[in-house]
């Protein structure tokens, strides 16, 4: 489903990930994702990242597309600014080319004139697929 308010840090993954499944604390997030409350706790401050599967795991769980996730853990775990900032850059095009291309699929499905409708009133359309990021 299109989505116009992903998440970008790891709190925000974590929250969307137990409201979507309707998780009711950290301690049962942990447990779903194979880890320990200790751990989730770490993530939460910052003094410690999941590695690559997990966070391909909590992406999933928080229903975002797992190469925007991955994307955003290089951006946070980076010790370097520059680097910290086209990870940015690259996760915002990623997000940006997924929703035209919903938008565009959402065009093609509801007709002739969906063109004429606003954003608002197009029916959500989910897509079981993952981008790539071209230029």
């Amino acid at each position: 489903m299109l989505k116009t308010n992903e998440p970008s840090t790891i709190d925000e993954y974590l929250d969307q990930a137990k409201k979507v499944h309707h998780i009711p604390s950290d301690n049962q997030l942990a447990a779903r994702l194979g880890t320990t409350a200790a751990t989730v706790c770490a993530w939460r401050m910052k003094r410690q990242w999941p590695d690559d599967d997990r966070m391909f795991h909590i992406a999933e769980l928080a229903q975002v597309n797992p190469q925007i996730g991955l994307m955003h853990l290089n951006g946070w775990r980076t010790k370097s600014p520059p680097a910290a900032s086209v990870y940015r850059v690259l996760a915002q095009r990623l997000i940006k080319s997924a929703a035209a291309l919903s938008i565009g699929l959402i065009a093609l499905t509801t007709g002739p004139d969906a063109a004429a409708r606003t954003a608002e009133e197009q029916p959500a359309v989910p897509i079981a697929a993952y981008y790539t990021l071209c230029e």
